[in-house]
């Protein structure tokens, strides 16, 4: 068998099964493990697939985004848990960016009930009356145009108001992490959003459930070596949270429901 045939059986294989392990293709394809595993490298380089431990899996190349509406109802346990990490990390006095979404917007509510003294720059429209409940909080809300899809304030406005601002910690919402450690979203301004509030935070932190794992949206606005701390929940696939710790160096500290 030709080797450009054996990668198209390949690829199919994996269009079909969403996950398939070197040893089944090895199998199936009659083909030793260490020509399986060249293949695999190869089509992941041409971005056809992922690498994972003992296998490859379907790439998700994401188009279509759901309204805030809709996320603000799906995994809140553990995006509440998540939430709660973050709160952790909160001092008086300190400023911070809050970035949109539905578990910025937890940690927003959080804020909000407690008594912290904080500076908050924020782009979320949905954020502001969260943050005001809390009197020592002094809020920032950075204009711009509204995404309708995430209350999010973007744009030229947004970007040209954030470069005002210095914070200590960044907290940032994600659509999708890959395997190859880049962070993800569904739009181009806000993901340039995002990236003017990385590069204005002295921490960087993102908040991400495991229903964002092996997930590749359009629009890249960090890579793994960018983010300080990525804080996720207990569930998901652990072999891909291991990958991001070892491959690509990431410190990620996992929230628990019960804490």
């Amino acid at each position: 068998m030709l080797a450009s045939q054996r990668r198209s059986l390949i690829l199919d294989f994996i269009k079909k099964n969403q996950f398939i392990s070197v040893n089944e293709l090895s199998l199936t394809l009659d083909a030793s493990e260490a020509t399986i595993r060249r293949d695999l490298n190869l089509l992941e380089l041409e971005g056809k697939l992922e690498r994972t431990h003992g296998g490859a899996s379907a790439i998700e190349n994401l188009k279509y985004e759901e309204r805030m509406d809709d996320k603000q109802t799906q995994n809140i346990n553990e995006k509440m848990a998540i939430a709660k990490q973050a709160f952790t990390l909160l001092k008086d006095h300190q400023t911070i960016i809050l970035d949109a979404g539905s578990t910025t917007q937890l940690l927003a509510r959080l804020i909000g009930e407690s008594s912290l003294q904080l500076t908050i720059i924020t782009n979320a429209t949905n954020h502001f009356p969260e943050l005001t409940k809390n009197p020592h909080v002094e809020c920032y809300l950075v204009g711009g145009k509204i995404r309708s899809t995430t209350l999010a304030c973007v744009g030229s406005l947004a970007i040209a108001s954030m470069a005002r601002f210095k914070a200590d910690i960044a907290f940032l919402g994600v659509n999708g992490i890959s395997a190859q450690g880049e962070f993800t979203t569904a739009d181009v301004e806000e993901s340039l959003m995002k990236r003017s509030m990385l590069e204005r935070a002295s921490k960087v932190v993102v908040l991400c459930d495991h229903s964002k794992f092996r997930r590749q949206w359009f629009s890249v606005f960090a890579n793994a070596h960018e983010v300080d701390l990525l804080i996720i929940d207990q569930g998901g696939d652990q072999d891909f949270v291991r990958d991001l710790e070892s491959d690509h160096q990431l410190n990620i500290r996992i929230a628990s429901q019960s804490s």
